[in-house]
């Protein structure tokens, strides 16, 4: 069961909001309880008197200086939001939230989909340690845990396990990356083209590491120092 919050003023809006996400979470065979908000400060009392949400799903477009992700930003929350606003290049994806996206207003239909699958996949993780990859063959459960390091071959995503076959999809690193971070604070860029998870690290060289499997990474020396640190934070807490 997901529960949903889903906060807009004005009615219309809200109802083709509820509308598009009853329908994602249908097609998915996913169970949603759906609450609606005419107003942010109504949903953030709500919470604040202990009403539990999975998921956020705002249309703010009037915020008189403020930024937009302040308007319910509670430290620590974990919740998943998603913004619908006129504004939506101006919202910070980092921050007090584990994850933060925006559609723009007028492209509802084609893009709250899109963010409603990756919020379902920061959630999955959040909730049982994996996300879902949705290819042409079919779905793949990928566990965090099992990820040895991802790189970009040939325009594709290859994903790199411990003990099964190597995965592919079109996923782009960066929105890759953005999903497992905010998870696992260990999975580190090396390079602009690939991705280790800490916990696989046997070295690290000034030019290269080396993982727990023989394999040798290039490290760029604008990453070293990051990757450095990252890999000691790891070993430092799992001595």
């Amino acid at each position: 069961m997901v529960f949903i919050a889903i906060c807009d003023e004005d009615n219309r809006e809200r109802k083709e909001i509820i509308r598009i996400v009853e329908e994602f979470f249908q097609q998915n065979a996913i169970r949603i309880e759906v609450t609606g908000y005419t107003d942010l400060s109504g949903m953030e009392l709500s919470m604040q008197e202990g009403r539990k949400f999975d998921l956020l799903i705002c249309g703010a477009d009037h915020f008189q200086g403020d930024r937009p992700e302040e308007a319910v930003c509670m430290e620590g929350r974990k919740e998943a939001v998603i913004w619908i606003t006129d504004y939506a290049d101006c919202i910070q994806k980092k921050g007090a939230f584990g994850f933060v996206q925006a559609v723009w207003r007028d492209q509802v239909e084609q893009g709250l989909p899109e963010k409603l699958d990756e919020a379902c996949n920061y959630l999955s993780m959040i909730k049982n340690g994996y996300i879902i990859l949705r290819g042409r063959q079919g779905n793949y459960k990928l566990f965090l845990q099992d990820i040895v390091y991802i790189e970009v071959i040939q325009r594709k995503l290859a994903i790199h396990r411990r003990e099964e076959a190597t995965i592919y999809t079109r996923m782009s690193l960066k929105v890759f990356y953005e999903l497992v971070a905010t998870v696992n604070p260990y999975f580190l860029y090396i390079n602009s083209g690939c991705i280790i998870n800490a916990a696989f690290v046997k070295e690290v060289g000034r030019n290269s590491l080396e993982l727990e499997n023989g394999i040798s990474l290039p490290i760029s020396r604008r990453k070293y120092s990051q990757v450095k640190a990252g890999v000691d934070r790891y070993w430092r807490r799992h001595l």
